[in-house]
């Protein structure tokens, strides 16, 4: 699973199955797809994983919550690998309900086994 995001879309570091893999893992854990969270790391910090704006940091620009949540200082966050941070990022968007907002916005209804027939 390593090898590719499973909608074909590439990233960067393409030449990095760890990156792959944690973008393919947050895409399946959060059901979206993975090209969409390697838009939002582009988005965020043009794929910078030092990258700090106030006090968001990282790869998809976290606050301050989730290294707390993590036991981890700003900048033993910051050290993470971009993979981990990727990893870390699910943790984010379960800590923000994100499968419960898209659901109840109503965006990708098909996404959820319960609105299949």
């Amino acid at each position: 699973m390593g090898k590719a995001l499973k909608s074909g879309a590439s990233v960067p570091m393409k030449d990095r199955p760890d990156i792959l893999t944690a973008l393919n893992g947050v895409g399946d854990s959060q059901g979206v797809d993975p090209a969409a969270i390697a838009a939002i790391i582009h988005t965020e910090s043009v794929w910078d994983s030092k990258n700090v704006t106030g006090s968001y940091i990282g790869l998809t620009q976290v606050g301050p919550e989730l290294p707390r949540k993590l036991k981890l200082t700003k900048k033993e966050f910051l050290n993470l690998s971009p993979a981990r941070q990727i990893e870390a990022y699910d943790t984010w968007l379960d800590y923000y309900k994100f499968k419960k907002q898209m659901k109840d916005h109503d965006i990708c209804p098909d996404c959820y086994p319960e609105n299949r027939e």
